[in-house]
């Protein structure tokens, strides 16, 4: 018997490596759903609260159409200058902002809207369900 040719193999068994991984993709994959995300805070109102809402001066209103320019305060606002007039009223506002929004305005228009606002410094956002006023 001639027990000394056998060769040694040493090459890096990844089967055991590969079972780490895909063990923490599960567990990331199942805990992700779970954390809670906090960002901008928004309430959704009944249809009566947005009309005593803008009442008081402390609230802006912002219209959010389908298409068009956005409407602050009633006044019509290029989306360009949108982000610099919400910095401009952002400090004499400060109950927060009303976004009344058309059914039928893709969601882009929502978030822009929402993201000018969040980098404005406006926190409190309630979002009015029915559309813009004619």
């Amino acid at each position: 018997m001639a027990g000394g040719n056998r060769k040694i193999i040493a090459e890096i068994n990844i089967t055991p490596l590969t079972d780490i991984f895909l063990v923490l993709l599960i567990i990331m994959m199942v805990v992700t759903p779970l954390l809670d995300f906090t960002g901008l805070s928004a309430s959704l109102g009944s249809a009566d609260a947005p009309a005593a809402a803008q009442d008081d001066k402390k609230v802006l209103s912002v219209e959010v159409t389908a298409a068009g320019p956005y409407k602050v305060g009633g006044v019509e606002i290029a989306a360009e200058a949108l982000g610099g007039k919400l910095r401009e009223e952002a400090p004499s506002h400060t109950a927060g902002i009303v976004l009344d929004v058309d059914p039928l305005a893709p969601l882009e228009r929502l978030t822009r809207v929402m993201d000018l606002c969040q980098t404005s410094g406006i926190t409190q956002i309630s979002i009015s369900e029915g559309g813009p006023k004619s």
